[in-house]
């Protein structure tokens, strides 16, 4: 049991981090971050290393709010002490999409390298518990990769439809500065609303346009329906005028 692998991999947490700036912020900041850690790309795909994808009105960590991970996010882009050299730096860098925010670790690569922590491999070697193929994922890790990868190249093709649809409402509406507006609009999380009736505005204006294109499916129908109702007027006219006539008609024997 002891050298049984670990499922799902592992991040390396240095004891630096017991003198950083985070330790001695609210708890849900050391929370936040160490998600954000955990799902971060450890290897080069779609993303770079230290980088992931995330959509934090989706997908929730327990026990923390939202206005707290927007709190963490822009407490942790500004400028805080670096744990080795001392100098201001910033603990991540993250890019707005239409769908949500890729965030960049800054120097996860440094940190999770075990090379880089002096001592470490003469501790390892004498607590004999570290299991030799440690550093790699378990089995199923490249499926779930490949999922990951597949996952952000929708999401790549469906910003890159939801971008032409913002561009296209901010056309409509007369906006002068597109970009400009449609980043105000991500920064709000307006985005996905806008998208969303522009989508149901398109579906309503496409079945109005089929509408009359289904009307004039049968004109040679209509036409005989039209003939054929004019001939049954016709009869009850005839009818109505031979009921007239016969009722005059018997009045007068009386």
């Amino acid at each position: 049991m002891e050298n049984e692998t670990i499922d799902g991999g592992y991040i390396i947490i240095s004891r630096q981090i017991l003198d950083s700036d985070i330790w001695y912020k609210s708890p849900a900041y050391l929370k936040i971050f160490l998600y954000i850690l955990a799902k971060v790309n450890y290897k080069k795909g779609k993303l770079d290393v230290g980088e992931g994808f995330f959509n934090f009105r989706r997908e929730k960590i327990p026990g923390v709010t939202l206005s707290q991970i927007y709190e963490f996010l822009r407490w942790a882009k500004s400028e805080n002490t670096n744990q080795t050299s001392n100098k201001p730096q910033t603990i991540l860098t993250t890019q707005k999409t239409t769908r949500g925010t890729i965030i960049k670790v800054n120097n996860y690569a440094r940190y999770q390298e075990q090379e880089n922590y002096k001592n470490q491999h003469t501790y390892q070697h004498t607590t004999n518990t570290q299991p030799t193929n440690f550093q790699h994922y378990n089995k199923n890790k490249k499926q779930e990769e490949k999922n990951i990868n597949l996952s952000l190249s929708i999401n790549c093709e469906e910003e890159k439809r939801e971008r032409e649809i913002l561009k296209k409402f901010c056309k409509r509406n007369n906006v002068k500065n597109t970009d400009a507006y449609i980043r105000k609009l991500i920064d709000n999380g307006d985005a996905q609303t806008i998208v969303q009736e522009e989508k149901r505005r398109l579906e309503k204006k496409q079945v109005v346009q089929e509408q009359p294109k289904q009307e004039q499916e049968n004109p040679e129908e209509i036409h005989a329906a039209f003939l054929a109702a004019k001939e049954r007027l016709k009869r009850i006219i005839k009818l109505k005028n031979m009921g007239g006539q016969n009722g005059y008609t018997s009045r007068k024997s009386v």
